[in-house]
């Protein structure tokens, strides 16, 4: 007989777990910071671009084109970017390369710390022709020159000295007193051995050049100091009595050499116009007065003359009164020397013949070493015959053509004639195009009818650099300045506005002083732009007066548009170097309003908050202002105020969202208007908050068929004064679709009770629903979510002893889960080894959990059976099978079955033997 008991029952689980509640949903806004963008550089852009297409292409147009200034002249921007930056950053950065990799001795060991060789091969890998030598002009070059330039383009001034130290401290530098000074000597071993004791005048005097440049720019007193020894030694030693330069100490020609006398003159002549205060009065004068002397020595009959009857009067340097051939290098320092005489006299009118007769000589140079046909763009070749002047060396050189650079920069500082630099220009690409080697970086020493030289010279390419750049500093002495200060430049619409500009030439007088040549005649175009949308207002010239100056009587018209303005204003002479400048200006109404406007703007949807400005009328008249404002689903009211003259006015405004503006951060256009001119304009950051805001949402995590899920859904309206509707609606597979329309009065705040039914036919796995809460046309929340599926029972378990007493009763424990809100009935079954041994129909379970204990009959009496048995247990619902399951039970012998049917079966026998056993004792005792 099967007994079933119920022990107890426990609440549905809907109540018995409360659902968890979701994470409160709520909507970030994020604040969006607008960036102001700097003023576009655009124009200027454009105009280095322009400049560079009328860049010369490398081919020289005939010789006499050089008189005058050319139409459409070229940008100097344009020249200065050629110079500076493609020079600089392409082959200056890669001849630097080459000669720190290659042509730098590490050997430190003899005093020679970190010197350079004289000549390497084309590929900069061997010292050329083994010759090993220490050369002081490749050194001097090299660390004065190519070194110094370089670091200070860097701006490493500590490594410029350090590099001065380390040549003048090796023995290539001697020191011979405080009479004659130092000097660099020719020449020495690698190892520190055989000195050439002979110093050269080309050695020290550009030395002397270099540290002079430097000295100009760098008040740096062991420099100057050197600088000083050299000259010491230039006009004690070098300076014979007959009044020119010894080519070297020791050695006399007899007679003034043009190019020692040019370059010593040259040289001197820089001293005397240095700034440092080391360099007295005394030694500036001695220093001018053998400038002259040297010069004058070979601007002579005899030395400065003419070809010949046939060349007309364009006189040029022979090398000496016996030696009539003409070099480049030497007539280019003739033209150098002219300037410098010319710059020497601080410009007087008196010594202009020399400025005419350097630029003969450079038209003379034009004229007879250019070579169409050299190399692959032209070039100038390196020395004439003296007879007839015909090519004799059909060869263009770095050497020559370095000097030649040089020539074309002092004579371009001496006139302010753009034209010459124009030449420079040309004359560098003539350089790159017939010597400059690609592959190994760096610059040839010469190509020609002669044969090319491969072979790098380190101090040539440094030479090359040092007058290279001689022609890029003198190009930027020439500027455009305004002399009202733009920064402060804020003025009225309507106001008259003074705008002067001064336009000049930056050179070193002869008493060391910088000083500004104004250029008069000069044309003066001021274009005005608009900053806001880059958009040209208009045009318009004047000429400078005596002085440089020029000045604008600028009224600005009612109608410009407030903001930011720039002006560029270019300024050009025929024979000088065009410059511009740009600079800025604001125009500012005389309606003032607030700079700051308090950004912290939040609406809800369908409503307004007020806004409030204050105006201040600075005109001594009244006048209007106009406010307007729209944004996205955003409005104001459009209002007019009335200002009063000098007063202050108040401004009470309306901001307006939609009904169904969009949500979180939203730019709204502010725009003031007076006398139909915007006089401001911003954006403002309003915040649109919801009308109604979706606090959160919970739902069941398990749903049963026939049994209703709970979700909540908790809303508020945020309006103050207006009735809001929402609409809820839930739609899933296998679920009873649910629409719901929910009222809220204003600020009410309401939880929604959604059911969730479930109505397929599957009762295990997830199903998924979508929930969507409108309100209008707008969304409020709309999200998916997934619930389990539960069944409607339950069985959690089943449990029993795992060993039975034989012949008694044992007991089966079924927990089971009713996951519906009505009672329902399961079906138990029992099978011991495969046969049915009981079962109970219609077991009746209560909603919620159910405890279940099965009283099931002795498995067996048989005292001798203590086998496991498999208890089968099957539980239905219906027809369907809820659980299965098989347990083993073990047979325990009961007290009674081991005394009857073990113990008294074995003692019994035993007893009746030993009681006969016993009585036959006893009868043979008895015996």
């Amino acid at each position: 007989m099967l007994k079933a008991r119920l022990l107890y029952q426990r609440v549905s689980p809907a109540m018995r777990h409360p659902p968890e509640a979701l994470p409160t949903r709520s909507i970030t806004m994020v604040n969006k910071f607008v960036k102001l963008q700097a003023f576009s550089a655009v124009i200027i852009l454009g105009l280095l671009a322009t400049s560079y297409f009328i860049l010369p292409s490398g081919t020289i147009g005939a010789p006499s084109q050089l008189d005058g200034a050319r139409e459409n002249q070229k940008s100097p921007n344009a020249a200065a970017v050629d110079l500076d930056v493609d020079f600089l950053h392409y082959y200056l950065d890669s001849v630097f390369e080459q000669i720190e990799t290659h042509a730098r001795d590490p050997e430190t060991e003899f005093g020679l710390d970190d010197t350079f060789f004289h000549i390497m091969t084309d590929d900069w890998s061997t010292v050329y022709g083994g010759d090993t030598d220490k050369y002081s002009f490749d050194n001097i070059l090299t660390y004065f020159g190519l070194w110094s330039t370089y670091y200070a383009y860097l701006g490493e001034q500590e490594l410029i000295e350090t590099f001065k130290d380390a040549i003048v401290g090796s023995p290539l530098y001697t020191n011979f007193g405080s009479v004659n000074g130092s000097a660099f000597r020719w020449k020495m071993g690698q190892n520190g051995t055989n000195p050439v004791d002979t110093y050269h005048l080309v050695d020290n005097a550009l030395s002397l050049f270099s540290l002079l440049r430097y000295c100009d720019t760098n008040s740096v007193a062991p420099a100057n100091t050197t600088a000083l020894n050299l000259y010491k030694y230039l006009s004690n030693v070098l300076w014979h009595p007959d009044d020119y330069f010894l080519g070297s100490n020791g050695t006399d020609p007899g007679e003034a050499m043009s190019y020692n006398n040019l370059l010593g003159a040259l040289v001197l002549s820089m001293l005397a116009r240095n700034k440092a205060t080391i360099f007295s009065g005394s030694i500036k004068s001695q220093a001018e007065n053998l400038a002259q002397r040297a010069f004058a020595a070979v601007n002579i009959s005899g030395i400065f003359e003419q070809f010949g009857a046939s060349q007309g009067v364009e006189n040029n340097f022979r090398e000496s009164r016996t030696i009539g051939d003409r070099s480049l290098k030497t007539n280019a320092l003739g033209v150098a020397a002219f300037a410098d005489f010319y710059l020497r006299s601080g410009r007087a009118a008196a010594n202009k013949s020399a400025l005419t007769l350097a630029e003969n000589l450079c038209q003379v140079i034009w004229d007879h070493f250019y070579e169409p046909d050299m190399g692959t763009s032209g070039g100038f070749v390196d020395v004439l015959n003296g007879g007839d002047g015909s090519i004799k060396i059909n060869q263009t050189s770095l050497e020559g053509n370095a000097y030649w650079l040089l020539a074309l920069g002092r004579l371009f500082e001496a006139s302010g004639n753009i034209t010459y630099y124009e030449k420079a220009i040309e004359v560098y690409q003539q350089v790159v195009a017939n010597l400059w080697d690609e592959t190994n970086l760096g610059f040839i020493r010469s190509t020609g009818d002669l044969g090319t030289d491969s072979n790098k010279s380190v101090g040539e390419n440094a030479l090359f650099y040092l007058f290279l750049k001689e022609i890029d500093e003198a190009y930027w002495k020439t500027k455009l300045t305004f002399t009202t200060p733009m920064t402060e430049l804020v003025v009225h619409a309507g106001s008259m506005v003074n705008f002067t500009w001064q336009y000049n030439m930056t050179f070193t007088s002869e008493n060391n002083v910088d000083i500004n040549q104004g250029i008069g005649k000069a044309n003066v175009t001021m274009n005005l732009r608009y900053d806001s949308n880059g958009s040209f207002i208009n045009a318009i010239s004047n000429y400078t007066n005596v002085n440089g100056t020029c000045t604008f009587l600028y009224p600005l018209p009612e109608e410009l548009p407030l903001g930011l303005y720039s002006i560029y204003a270019f300024a050009n002479r025929t024979g000088f170097g065009t410059a511009y400048q740009v600079t800025y200006f604001s125009i500012v109404s005389n309606i003032s309003v607030p700079s700051e406007i308090d950004p912290a703007i939040k609406i809800v949807q369908g409503e307004s908050i007020p806004f409030n400005l204050t105006f201040t009328n600075e005109r001594n008249n009244a006048t209007y202002v106009i406010c307007n404002g729209t944004g996205p689903e955003l409005s104001m009211n459009a209002a007019t105020f009335f200002l009063a003259n000098n007063t202050e006015t108040n401004a009470n405004l309306t901001i307006a969202a939609g009904i169904d503006a969009p949500l979180g951060d939203q730019k709204f256009n502010l725009t003031l208007v007076n006398d139909s001119r915007v006089i401001f304009e911003t954006q403002l950051d309003v915040e649109v908050l919801p009308a109604v805001s979706f606090e959160y949402l919970e739902f069941s995590r398990s749903i049963v068929a026939g049994v209703n899920g709970e979700m909540f859904i908790v809303l508020e309206n945020a309006r103050p004064t207006t009735q809001e509707s929402v609409n809820i609606t839930l739609r899933g597979a296998d679920l009873q679709d649910v629409t719901q329309l929910i009222s809220l009065q204003p600020k009410e705040r309401v939880k929604v009770y959604v059911p969730l039914n479930y109505t397929g036919t599957h009762l295990t796995g997830t199903v998924t629903f979508d929930v969507n809460v409108s309100r209008y046309t707008q969304t409020i929340q709309s999200s998916t979510y997934t619930s389990n599926l539960a069944r409607a029972i339950e069985i959690q378990g089943v449990s029993t002893s795992t060993g039975v007493v034989q012949g008694r009763s044992f007991y089966v424990n079924i927990r089971a889960l009713n996951n519906v809100n009505i009672t329902r009935q399961i079906d138990v079954s029992f099978k011991v080894n495969g046969q049915l041994v009981k079962l109970e129909a219609n077991i009746t379970l209560t909603p919620g959990e159910n405890d279940l204990i099965v009283e099931v009959n002795p498995l067996t009496s048989n005292p001798w059976d203590v086998t496991t048995y498999e208890l089968d247990v099957n539980i239905t619902v219906g027809s369907e099978t809820v659980f299965q399951d098989r347990l083993l039970v073990q047979s325990i012998l009961s007290i009674e079955s081991i005394i009857f049917a073990y113990v008294l079966p074995i003692v019994f026998p035993i007893a009746i033997i030993l009681i006969l056993l016993q009585r036959k004792k006893k009868r043979d005792m008895l015996r």
